[in-house]
């Protein structure tokens, strides 16, 4: 069985390359050519956020 943080873990890499799309085209519309993506923080923030929906969905990590 798979754990809760596996699963977290693997939903933020999976995102991760939508959330830097969307910083870079936000960057184009607003004109600036500088997009502030730090990989590690937005991997931590997504993984924390996902970790915690996952320990409501499954509380027994089943």
């Amino acid at each position: 069985m798979i754990s809760n943080e596996q699963r977290a873990h693997d939903l933020a890499i999976y995102m991760l390359d939508g959330v830097k799309q969307n910083m870079v085209n936000e960057a184009i519309q607003n004109g600036t050519t500088k997009v502030d993506f730090v990989i590690l923080k937005e991997y931590m923030e997504l993984y924390l956020n996902n970790l915690e929906t996952f320990n409501q969905i499954f509380p027994s990590n089943d």
